[in-house]
């Protein structure tokens, strides 16, 4: 059906009509240029490019945090129901001993940290440096102890003491999904809420809680639901919440996913 307008009568509405043309146009333009051109990957604010980042962002495999070691031990204040001290469980910062950096050999250095509480694989940053300032990924060959970790340092080895003020983060490499919390034990009958944290001391920015129990014949431990959103590295620590008016304890290892691909940040 066609549709005839006389213009000399009805100038208006055809300027009205061709208005709204020219903005159907510019619409389009913009979706468009959101849509970009299918094979066009690496542009980020395109479909295609929404696409390959979500593919990027798909998950590997579940992992615990810390893994070959001990739990994480959550302590509540002693006051009940007063959150009180957040615990480190994941950017923890540790410092290097006084002494010397030890040369193994073909880039590998040797780090005196007591107690460092770190784990073969693991990634770390090292700061305050002279000449080893840097990521790096602990060795996995054994090459681990309770005082000192290696690393290869990709570099000839440069002779350096360290005065004690130099420090050592742990941290989750990728971007990452906490999927759950393994409680172990919960050392007292009582209620409980559980506070996961992330950022740095003082800007810690609540991640999620979830309530826990323990009674006389039965307590809440075990592999608990927990899911986040995606979680860039960083510091994320942990505080307790108790019925008790005193200081009762959680302990407790993270189930997480990192992403497999890059650029998530």
């Amino acid at each position: 059906m066609a549709i005839y307008i006389n213009a000399e009568q009805y100038p208006d509405t055809l300027d009205q009509i061709f208005d709204a043309m020219d903005s159907v146009e510019e619409q389009f333009e913009i979706v468009n240029d959101k849509l970009g051109d299918y094979w066009d990957w690496e542009e980020e604010e395109t479909i295609g490019g929404l696409i390959e980042k979500i593919g990027k962002r798909s998950t590997g495999q579940l992992e615990c945090y810390p893994k070959w070691e001990a739990t994480v031990q959550i302590q509540s204040s002693g006051t009940a129901w007063w959150a009180g001290t957040k615990f480190d469980i994941v950017g923890a910062i540790k410092y290097l001993d006084i002494g010397d950096a030890v040369d193994y050999g073909f880039g590998l250095v040797r780090f005196n940290s007591t107690a460092h509480g770190l784990f073969p694989g693991e990634t770390i940053v090292i700061n305050g440096t002279t000449n080893y300032d840097g990521t790096y990924t602990i060795d996995e060959n054994g090459s681990i102890e309770l005082d000192w970790f290696q690393v290869q340092t990709g570099i000839d080895f440069i002779a350096e003491t360290f005065d004690g003020s130099e420090t050592v983060i742990d941290q989750i490499t990728n971007t990452h999904i906490i999927e759950g919390i393994h409680v172990v034990e919960i050392s007292a009958v009582g209620e409980y809420e559980l506070i996961l944290w992330q950022g740095s001391i003082g800007e810690e920015v609540e991640i999620g809680r979830i309530p826990l129990f323990k009674t006389a014949t039965e307590a809440s431990e075990g592999i608990i639901n927990f899911k986040t959103d995606w979680l860039t590295t960083g510091r994320i620590s942990a505080s307790l919440l108790s019925s008790n008016a005193a200081a009762n304890t959680v302990n407790i290892k993270l189930l997480f996913r990192e992403s497999s691909g890059t650029g998530w940040a």
